[in-house]
């Protein structure tokens, strides 16, 4: 009686553990720290079972961050040929729109964990931006919708150093230590 207990408890504990593991969807890094004047990429990135298609838009806080371009990632090429459409980049609203992706052909979708999509960036201002996941579209290869969770990202950009920009004190204490150490080595070889 026992074994049969433990049997029925590991298929629930087994069940449950199963329906746990949900497909997911988010930005990655989820977190960042820029520099005014950086240049960087966000990945929109998945865990999930037989994606055959996507379709995804992303906003941001257009006066911190500049989308400047669009990338097809890797994860649904390693099931075939693709169709890869971009979407639009609204840097006035903050938005890029209908980036979407499928396979070409029957077939299974792809199984695994992998990006998307990458979208690059220009840091503009000073600031917090959220990078928010929205009309998200995960479809599976019999053409159903696939519920995945979804987790946002955010950026964070700081002022940055500026060629030709004045020294910071740290960095003027510095030199002029070394200077100071300059001046009393040449006057010690004179006094010699």
């Amino acid at each position: 009686m026992k074994d049969i207990i433990r049997s029925m408890t590991f298929l629930i504990l087994a069940g449950s553990a199963a329906i746990c593991s949900a497909d997911s969807i988010s930005v990655q890094p989820s977190f960042q720290t820029f520099n005014v004047g950086d240049n960087f990429s966000l990945d929109v990135y998945v865990d999930i079972t037989d994606l055959y298609a996507f379709q995804f838009d992303l906003s941001f806080n257009p006066a911190v961050l500049s989308a400047t371009s669009i990338t097809e990632g890797s994860l649904l090429l390693t099931g075939g040929s693709t169709f890869f459409i971009p979407g639009a980049i609204d840097n006035t609203l903050g938005t890029v729109s209908f980036t979407a992706n499928t396979l070409l052909g029957p077939g299974p979708g792809v199984t695994g964990s992998g990006t998307l999509a990458s979208i690059y960036f220009t840091a503009l201002g000073l600031g917090a931006s959220p990078v928010d996941l929205s009309n998200i579209g995960l479809l599976d290869s019999g053409f159903n919708e696939i519920v995945a969770d979804s987790t946002n990202g955010a950026v964070n950009v700081i002022p940055g150093s500026v060629p030709g920009s004045v020294p910071e004190p740290a960095s003027l204490l510095l030199l002029g230590s070394v200077l100071v150490g300059i001046v009393a080595k040449v006057r010690s070889k004179r006094t010699r």
